[in-house]
């Protein structure tokens, strides 16, 4: 499924496995990085380690787009 929104995590999650843009919440400030969910339902930091817990938090995620191709010229 193409959604090119940020979708809130209470809405519907991604499928594990998949690298997303996700809004994590640190504290009181809020980030975009590259995140993913693991086999164990877990939600990673794009280099695979864990990333909830404490003061961090995810609180909506958005597919990532298609890589650009460039032009055949």
């Amino acid at each position: 499924m193409s959604d090119s929104r940020w979708v809130p995590v209470s809405e519907r999650l991604p499928e594990q496995g998949v690298e997303v843009w996700g809004t994590v919440q640190i504290g009181k400030q809020r980030a975009t990085q590259g995140l993913h969910r693991d086999r164990h339902d877990r939600w990673c930091w794009a280099s695979g380690m864990p990333c909830e817990g404490g003061d961090v938090r995810i609180v909506a995620w958005m597919e990532l787009p298609k890589p650009y191709e460039g032009s055949n010229e």
